[in-house]
């Protein structure tokens, strides 16, 4: 199709709707289309946006329209023609995000492969000049996608460890003027000072929201913003990018070191809502070092505004110029052609999803389902055979596009756009509903509080629950936890493992978690990490007997089935193993001075005893599971070195408490048979 001369330009200073009314009519249709494709990972993100860590994420997309409006005159002035060697991109979005649904399962990937959809949809429709203005705010939606936790976790301690060396230097400069001692070890930073007439010394912990991982993205999306919203130099944007993070670390370590010299005065006001404000405060300091260095970068150089001034003009006729050509095409587009669209979209999207699965079946170990009858080799056929029907479609859709630019163009690309992304989606859904995989986990809430195991059982006296501060617990992301401590009455009092610590958290209705084990914790306290070794666990026979025709193991809790009022000792509880692996934590002072001391710790997961956090993540659910849970069961026998000794105490320990702490967690046979949790107005379970 070729256009016709432009004979009359609109006035320069006219202002010229950037899109018509039947281009937000396709627009909206596109949109319907993409948000049914992607619907499973944009309500992902809604929920992440309720966590304080990524509660970013919903303003990233109005800042990405800002920047688009902002621009909309350079948008104007740009050609327009359809990209057809686009069109491969837009598969490989889409059918990336589906294998990260499965066998992938990583929702960080997902996200990006649904940024590179748009970005490659966007391109596809308005050609390369338009991607000039448009690559960045499509490309700035990758901070709106949470970054992985096993990822974000490694982040955190380094923030954690830097927070905690500059906040102790600034303090350490503070008491020179001021009457107290500063030193750290780890991520604790010890504080001595007076407090009422005495000499006191106290730790103050650097968790992760105080070193700046909360805000540390939200630093980066606003320093970013910054560097493309005003009319900046390409060097200029990079200095800011680059210093995005700098300005987020210098501004949490004065936020540490706020903390710290409030400790001095009243810890309280160093916690809690408080410690929160304190948080919120400082992000007036980095937006005020955002916008000095955004200053400083402009007087570096020396602007021209005649030329600048003359550059705009230029623009703004351009845009005009754009605007007469829309003006004079033809404003009706014949329905065949949109149906046209929408068959060949339609068919690109079946043929390539066929080949897709094709394709995963002549390489993976495990058949598709519906696929096992075909032989590998003959699947490899298919795949050839569908790639050359693929391009043919492809080289056919481009013939019968009236041109590649104008709004007959547009509207069958629209069309094409529609029909593709409609089939991808019917067939994401009908493969989700046919195969029974659940996206979104629910949470499976616990048979008993934590708080209700047994004070006293056996040789185990109870001595105290440790209260972790709010901080803490913000950092443990879950309230559902104990940490408690007990005397082991069979040993003398002051001897090696009389005292043992158990710790237990429990997350429910999250599948991306990285949960959190001593060798990190310990490490933020300051202690040196000696090694890691696996170490299995055996449980009494005598305490876990084989379930009759069943796998497992059962046992026999004091604990009373949810629903029982009172205490009936003799209750039967699943136990997945017998024998349990787990992972042995060793660690010593930071000196050297004393002796090695040790930690075992295992997971429960869905009704599965799991050794670490990376066996959670990858074992610990199963994709058609609607629910799920993990519990972290943490022992720590106090003052013993011998890692034998430490094994044989943590033994004990389980024999005697493992029954009741199973009977605090769901269990997983009831919750898959849909007898747990218990629906308002049922009977609890047997």
């Amino acid at each position: 199709m070729t256009s016709t001369p432009m004979t009359k330009l609109a006035p320069a200073g006219q202002p010229q709707p950037l899109i018509t009314p039947i281009g937000w009519a396709w627009i909206a249709v596109c949109l319907a289309f993409f948000g049914w494709m992607h619907w499973n990972f944009l309500f992902q993100t809604y929920l992440w946006s309720k966590d304080p860590d990524w509660s970013h994420v919903l303003i990233i997309p109005g800042i990405s329209i800002y920047y688009i409006y902002l621009n909309k005159t350079r948008l104007q002035a740009a050609p327009k023609q359809l990209c057809w060697w686009a069109l491969p991109l837009i598969f490989i979005g889409l059918y990336s995000y589906v294998f990260w649904i499965f066998p992938g399962r990583n929702d960080m990937f997902r996200g990006y492969s649904m940024v590179l959809t748009i970005f490659a949809t966007a391109l596809f429709l308005f050609g390369p000049a338009a991607m000039r203005v448009l690559w960045f705010p499509i490309a700035y939606l990758v901070l709106a996608v949470k970054v992985s936790d096993a990822i974000w976790s490694r982040i955190a301690e380094r923030l954690q460890d830097i927070a905690a060396a500059g906040a102790t230097v600034m303090l350490q400069l503070f008491s020179e003027f001021m009457d107290f001692t500063v030193d750290n070890a780890g991520n604790t930073i010890t504080m001595g000072f007076w407090r009422d007439g005495l000499w006191v010394e106290e730790g103050m912990n650097v968790a992760e929201a105080c070193a700046g991982l909360r805000m540390l993205m939200a630093f980066i999306a606003l320093g970013v913003a910054m560097a493309f919203l005003f009319d900046r130099a390409w060097w200029q944007r990079l200095i800011m990018i680059g210093l995005a993070v700098p300005i987020a670390v210098l501004v949490n370590i004065g936020r540490v070191t706020a903390l710290g010299l409030i400790y001095t005065v009243d810890k309280e006001y160093a916690q809690g809502d408080f410690h929160l404000f304190v948080g919120m405060l400082m992000l007036i300091p980095a937006a005020g070092l955002f916008l000095l260095v955004g200053w400083v970068l402009e007087k570096v150089i020396i602007r021209d505004p005649e030329a600048e001034s003359k550059a705009h003009e230029k623009l703004v006729e351009q845009a005009a110029a754009q605007a007469a050509l829309s003006k004079e095409e033809p404003k009706k587009v014949a329905p065949g052609l949109v149906a046209k669209g929408l068959v060949l979209g339609a068919a690109l999207a079946l043929v390539t999803g066929i080949v897709y699965a094709m394709l995963f079946n002549g390489f993976s170990a495990r058949p598709v389902p519906g696929l096992e009858w075909m032989p590998k080799a003959l699947s490899l056929i298919g795949v050839a055979v569908g790639l050359v029907i693929l391009v043919g479609l492809a080289l056919f859709a481009r013939k019968s596009a009236p041109g590649r630019r104008g709004l007959a163009t547009w509207c069958f690309a629209a069309a094409m756009i529609c029909g593709l992304f409609g089939v991808a989606a019917t067939g994401k859904q009908s493969i989700l509903s046919w195969q029974k995989i659940v996206l979104h986990k629910e949470a499976v809430e616990l048979r008993h509080n934590l708080n209700d195991l047994p004070l006293d059982k056996g040789p185990y006296s109870f001595i105290e629950d440790q209260i972790l501060p709010p901080e803490i617990i913000d950092e443990l992301g879950t309230e559902h936890y104990l940490s408690r401590w007990y005397r082991n009455t069979s040993i003398d009092e002051g001897q090696p493992g009389s005292l043992v610590r158990l710790h237990i958290a429990y997350y429910t209705g999250i599948n991306d978690t990285v949960p959190h084990v001593p060798d990190r914790c310990f490490i933020a306290a300051g202690v040196k990490h000696k090694g890691l070794s696996d170490q299995t666990i055996a449980i009494d026979p005598e305490v876990a007997t084989p379930r009759d025709g069943l796998p497992g193991y059962q046992a026999t809790a004091l604990l009373p089935l949810p629903g029982e009022p009172e205490y009936a000792p003799g209750t039967v509880v699943t136990l997945p193993e017998r024998e349990i692996n787990t992972v042995r934590f060793t660690y010593g002072p930071p000196d050297n001075v004393k002796e090695d001391q040790h930690v075992i710790y295992f997971f429960a997961a869905n009704g599965k005893y799991l050794a670490s956090p990376n066996a959670v993540r990858a074992q610990g659910f199963d994709i058609r599971d609607a629910h799920s849970y993990y519990c972290k069961i943490e022992i720590q026998v106090l003052g013993e070195n011998d890692p034998d000794a430490v094994t044989r105490h943590t033994t004990d320990l389980l024999n005697v408490f493992l029954p009741d702490i199973m009977a605090c967690l769901p269990d997983w046979d009831d919750v898959k048979a849909g007898r747990w949790p218990i629906q308002p107005g049922e009977p609890s379970a047997p």
